[in-house]
């Protein structure tokens, strides 16, 4: 996905895949200075959504242009985008109750003794960092 389009893997008339390039942040924010992945969204137009004030998650499909879940910026990887109100609503539900198997890769510096390995522990935003994300007790 280049500065000007999205690299959609899949669509159908519910949702989109998109491979998500590491630099691009997802969701706009005060913090987010150049064009995100939410504005190439909405720039495609195709959305027309109706809000229902008293549905919560009708307002956050609104608010966040349908995107399900996020990548950090620095962060490569698969995103999935809610076309409709329903299909949003229902993969929210499958990411919140962990019904979602997601799975990592890292590139590391130095050696490890073996090719793969699970590192299972809590994380959560980085006290020293708040910007980054780290392994925190509580997390």
């Amino acid at each position: 996905m280049g500065e000007k389009e999205l690299n959609i893997i899949f669509e159908n008339d519910t949702y989109l895949v998109l491979d998500k390039p590491a630099g691009v942040v997802v969701n706009r924010s005060t913090t987010a200075k150049n064009r995100t992945l939410q504005d190439m969204l909405e720039e495609r137009g195709e959305r027309e959504v109706s809000i229902d004030a008293e549905d919560e998650d009708v307002g956050d499909f609104a608010s966040r242009s349908g995107i399900v879940h996020r990548l950090d910026k620095d962060t490569s990887g698969i995103l999935l985008v809610a076309k409709d109100e329903h299909f949003f609503k229902y993969a929210l539900g499958e990411f919140k109750e962990r019904r979602v198997e997601k799975e990592y890769a890292a590139v590391v510096h130095g050696s490890t003794e073996e090719d793969t390995f699970e590192i299972n522990a809590p994380i959560k935003r980085s006290p020293k960092d708040p910007m980054k994300m780290a392994i925190v007790e509580g997390g």
